[in-house]
């Protein structure tokens, strides 16, 4: 039987360091080689969209469906929104839905596939929260058992939040209809599907969405208000 050298404590741990980084290559080449930050995820996935600026990562969500979290950032002067579906130690992200800003509120709204939320870029001096409502007006045509019925939904959804370093808001807008037959609810989500439509620009259903916000001091005291108003797939303010 053919003895192998004894090594030395020194070897010893070269070998373990080599051990390790051969496993951590071989695990990362069974992930596709994903990038291991959110950082480089964004700067490989802007590689991809050919952007010459570098995207700027200004807050990151709690996770959420499927434990992915919602990214939001800036790149260039466009506001930046997109999940980040980290697996491990490493980040696959979903693709990036832009928006222009508009000053001094810039309303960023999660595409088709992420959360019921609605964020809120605004650098107002002294802010610490702010209050927002979001209205939806629209009609939907609802088919339920051979019956066909148009319901006008009306309905307004109210959150607050504090502002993070960066000045990012984040709304969530809670659902007001869960009984899965009801026409209510099947309405309710045929309008927050044309709501998270806005972005790309290709709802078909007609919706008139209309946020108002108004921001607060440490104290309370009201510091601003904005509204603006959006159509599916257009936007005005």
């Amino acid at each position: 039987m053919i003895r192998l050298p004894r090594l030395s404590r020194k070897q010893r741990v070269v070998r373990n360091l080599l051990v390790g980084l051969a496993a951590c290559g071989i695990i990362w080449y069974g992930f596709d080689f994903a990038p291991p930050t959110a950082g480089l995820a964004l700067r490989w996935k802007a590689q991809t969209y050919l952007l010459e600026e570098t995207p700027e990562l200004l807050y990151t969500s709690p996770a959420g469906k499927n434990g992915s979290r919602e990214l939001v950032g800036r790149c260039g002067e466009r506001w930046f929104y997109c999940r980040d579906y980290q697996t491990l130690l490493f980040h696959d992200l979903g693709n990036l839905t832009f928006t222009e800003p508009t000053e001094p509120v810039t309303c960023i709204i999660p595409p088709f596939g992420g959360e019921d939320v609605l964020y809120i870029a605004a650098q107002i001096p002294g802010a610490a929260r702010a209050a927002c409502s979001v209205r939806f007006q629209s009609t939907v045509s609802v088919a339920q058992n051979n019956t066909t019925s148009i319901i006008d939904l009306d309905e307004t959804y109210s959150a607050q939040a504090e502002a993070n370093p960066q000045g990012i808001y984040r709304f969530p807008l809670e659902r007001k209809y869960e009984d899965a037959l009801a026409p209510m609810r099947t309405a309710e989500w045929a309008t927050f599907h044309a709501y998270s439509c806005i972005p790309e620009q290709n709802a078909g259903l007609d919706l008139i969405c209309t946020v108002q916000v108004t921001f607060y001091s440490e104290d309370g005291r009201e510091l601003m208000q904005d509204s603006q108003t959006f159509q599916a797939g257009t936007e005005s303010t």
